[in-house]
């Protein structure tokens, strides 16, 4: 199976090189062991300070290390620095009773309708040291927040939520298209839409193949499929992210903007083309497009939080860090399976099986 590399940062602050099989998140980083105190830059009895700048020093430079440009309390409604008010009107309580669920929306909400409508940069949100908060929602909360960090050292999370990111693959069999086989090494892609094995539901000509894609959008090649039909998001053998450059309606071409680093072919087998059941996706097979929300091209990353909740939880997204962060559950809980193009996983569990 085609693996990629990504430099995982330890709670030390140690580099190591980590292998990430598959389009599923399988390998999970571990941070070194032990149960370090981490430093939160505020006193544990203060609710007005961002716990982020302290930890920057512990990596060496990379993407997840921006400063924000605004941090919003969550316990006291304020945000601070550019763009600077009420990004909260009724504040989280996070007293491990009260359902903090519609600080959370209104927050994201603020996040992407006050905010960003008007600023550019990093949105963090502080949630104190000590908060026990509550969110239940099968809602993508965060969807359309573009960065986002989340900071809670010394802060839990629990309740009954899956979503801690953006929306991932489409779980349908309407934004993806055959392809002709294509070398690696090439900056374009032709479509297919005429294979025998494109999806019945999908759709069937050039023009309309070519309209889910744009400029400027991310989109997701693969093909074969490893698990006979089974799961999502699917989990392909060969994959690769790439942004697309150009589109032509006419002659069925896609560029993009690096060369590819595989090659795809459109002999390669099918096990279950077209699925029955509702919201069965496309599990390709075959050299495949699929067009990614809009949404995905997004930085999120989630600092120091206790994530107790009894779900699989994913967090798709163009680059998504989990730092310093602990699973509370045991068995098939805490992240599963999920989409992004740059993971970094860096959590403690009280499980010896979820770590490694």
């Amino acid at each position: 199976m085609p693996q990629i590399s990504k430099r995982i940062v330890t709670h030390q602050g140690r580099v190591l090189r980590a292998a990430l099989a598959g389009i599923a998140i399988t390998l999970w980083a571990g941070c070194g062991g032990g149960d370090d105190n981490h430093s939160n830059g505020t006193d544990a009895a203060s609710n007005e300070t961002s716990s982020s700048s302290a930890m920057d020093a512990a990596t060496d430079g990379d993407a997840s290390d921006t400063p924000p440009a605004v941090v919003c309390n969550f316990l006291t409604g304020v945000a601070t620095g550019v763009g600077a008010g009420t990004c909260i009107a009724s504040p989280a309580i996070c007293d491990g009773m009260a359902d903090d669920t519609a600080a959370f929306n209104a927050f994201a909400g603020w996040a992407k309708g006050t905010w960003q409508a008007s600023h550019k940069g990093r949105i963090e949100l502080f949630i104190p040291p000590a908060s026990h908060c509550q969110l239940t929602t099968t809602d993508v909360t965060f969807d359309g927040i573009t960065e986002l960090l989340v900071v809670g050292y010394g802060a839990t999370l629990a309740g009954n939520y899956y979503h801690l990111a953006e929306y991932g693959m489409y779980q349908d069999r309407a934004h993806s298209v055959r392809l002709v086989s294509v070398a690696e090494g090439a900056t374009a892609v032709t479509i297919n839409p005429t294979s025998p094995t494109q999806p019945g539901d999908g759709c069937q000509t050039i023009s309309a193949c070519a309209a889910l894609f744009s400029s400027g959008q991310w989109a997701f090649i693969a093909g074969v499929d490893l698990q006979n039909g089974v799961g999502f998001p699917i989990n392909a053998g060969v994959f690769e992210y790439v942004q697309v450059t150009g589109v032509d309606a006419t002659t069925g071409g896609v560029t993009f903007s690096q060369p590819l680093a595989h090659a795809y072919k459109s002999t390669w087998p099918t096990y279950i083309a077209q699925p029955t059941e509702p919201y069965s996706p496309d599990y390709g097979g075959p050299a495949t497009l699929f067009a990614l929300p809009a949404t995905w091209n997004a930085t999120v990353e989630w600092r120091g939080i206790t994530f107790d909740t009894s779900n699989q939880l994913d967090a798709p997204g163009l680059s998504t860090t989990f730092r310093d962060v602990t699973c509370t559950v045991s068995g098939q809980g805490c992240f599963a399976p999920t989409l992004s193009k740059e993971p970094d996983r860096n959590y403690r569990s009280r499980f010896p099986d979820r770590t490694a």
